[in-house]
């Protein structure tokens, strides 16, 4: 039989693991829109990381009501900590993401730099190659 606080734990971890897949889809989402000059997929991407803003501070909410009404200690308070200190870095990737959507409506009307190294055409998944993305 669960207790309400071991409830609670496994609820702030299926946030956080939401969290992170929401930023994972915003930044991979963020990329495929700055290279295809996508705007509707920049504007999901943005929109998107709203829902990463409210997750981030739902777990701060709660995390915080489970250490001043459960005073947990050892792994139970290590786990607590470390959902505040991963929400906030997993918010960081989101708000990363919503910038490259923004600066991909620049591209969609610009175009991106030339990605030419050593006079060969380089693709985007050559390793030999690096996209250089300065002043977009």
């Amino acid at each position: 039989m669960t207790t309400q606080f071991e409830h609670n734990l496994e609820n702030l971890r299926s946030k956080l693991l939401l969290m992170g897949q929401l930023a994972n889809d915003s930044l991979q989402g963020a990329i495929k829109a700055l290279l295809e000059g996508d705007s509707v997929l920049a504007k999901a991407v943005r929109v998107k990381d709203e829902e990463i803003d409210d997750l981030e501070n739902e777990l701060s909410e709660e995390v915080t009501s489970c250490l001043s009404t459960h005073a947990p200690v050892a792994s139970d308070l290590r786990l607590l900590v470390s959902i505040i200190k991963i929400s906030h870095e997993v918010e960081r990737i989101g708000d990363e993401a919503k910038a490259i959507a923004r600066r991909s409506r620049k591209t969609a009307t610009t175009g991106l730099p030339s990605n030419s190294q050593n006079g060969r055409n380089c693709q985007g998944n050559d390793p030999g190659c690096t996209l250089h993305l300065r002043g977009i």
